[in-house]
């Protein structure tokens, strides 16, 4: 998103993924397999009773189930810090 590129474009995800040391290639031939795929919708399924509407966005659960929802980049500190204090949830 902060550089424009078409992320429907499999040639940009491929891309992006070697730049970073991943085997793009691999990546997009496992994203089209039916677990894989199953993952996705589970995982979409999750999020969405979890209200998230952004990304990225991180949900944590404690154990005594007290959650919290940290949405943006600017929140991953405080993701983070709840982590280790779940007071902050």
């Amino acid at each position: 998103w902060g550089e424009d590129a078409d992320i429907m474009d499999a040639d940009v995800i491929q891309g992006l993924c070697e730049e970073v040391g991943l085997d793009g290639k691999a990546l997009l031939q496992a994203a089209t397999q039916p677990d894989i795929k199953n993952a996705l919708r589970e995982s979409t399924a999750a999020a969405v009773a979890a209200n998230v509407f952004g990304a990225p966005t991180t949900v944590i659960t404690t154990p005594e189930n007290k959650s919290g929802v940290f949405w943006g980049n600017d929140r991953l500190e405080l993701a983070r810090l709840a982590l280790d204090d779940n007071t902050l949830l």
